[in-house]
């Protein structure tokens, strides 16, 4: 889908399979046209089908997965192995996982550590959508499940109130500090800043 997206953008037409040689040309020219000042959006565009490309991330960024590309390609039309020329693939390369949690652990560890705000940013878009999944599966359970903060203030206060009470500020935290050391008053942007990266929203 790269290659495709990358020949798109170069006004060529790729075939539906391209070879490895082949492919490393379409590479190889779009490398050429990234230092054009408007090629950054596009580029994006062409990459993020097959990686993860971070908020902000720039030119440098977009040109260290082309030259990975190139490089990957360039071993294959060589004979290398697919096994062995992926080494040379940048880290952000998408990948599907699968992972297996029960209840308590979703629950107690997962969400808890991966929806904060110190959590790196993929793994907390990742927590956040699967606590809005497990919402729509139990509603009951899984609306009082939230980042550390908000599982901490419902132990001190002895009472749940849904992560949404707390997002919305009906409810304003009684805990001093989060365990990530967010002072009592800025927890409510803490967690509006989640959405915001997550969901695009405030």
């Amino acid at each position: 889908m790269v290659v495709h997206r990358l020949a798109e953008l170069l006004g060529e037409s790729a075939p539906a399979k391209p070879s490895p040689k082949e492919a490393l040309q379409i590479v190889s020219r779009a490398l050429r046209i990234s230092d054009r000042s408007d090629s950054i959006d596009q580029l994006k565009w062409a990459l993020e089908p097959g990686f993860t490309i971070p908020p902000g991330a720039g030119r440098e960024y977009l040109v260290a997965i082309l030259l990975g590309l190139q490089a990957y390609y360039d071993m294959l039309s060589r004979g290398v192995s697919l096994e062995d020329a992926r080494y040379v693939l940048p880290q952000s390369i998408k990948t599907r996982i699968v992972f297996t949690m029960n209840a308590r652990e979703l629950l107690e560890v997962f969400l808890p550590l991966r929806m904060c705000s110190r959590a790196q940013w993929e793994i907390r878009i990742l927590a956040w959508s699967v606590r809005s999944l497990l919402v729509k599966v139990h509603p009951v359970l899984w609306r009082y499940a939230g980042p550390r903060c908000v599982r901490v203030d419902q132990l001190a206060r002895r009472r749940l109130y849904s992560l949404e009470d707390y997002i919305e500020a009906r409810v304003k935290p009684v805990i001093e500090r989060c365990p990530e050391g967010v002072p009592r008053d800025s927890i409510h942007a803490c967690l509006a800043s989640n959405l915001k990266l997550v969901y695009g929203e405030c």
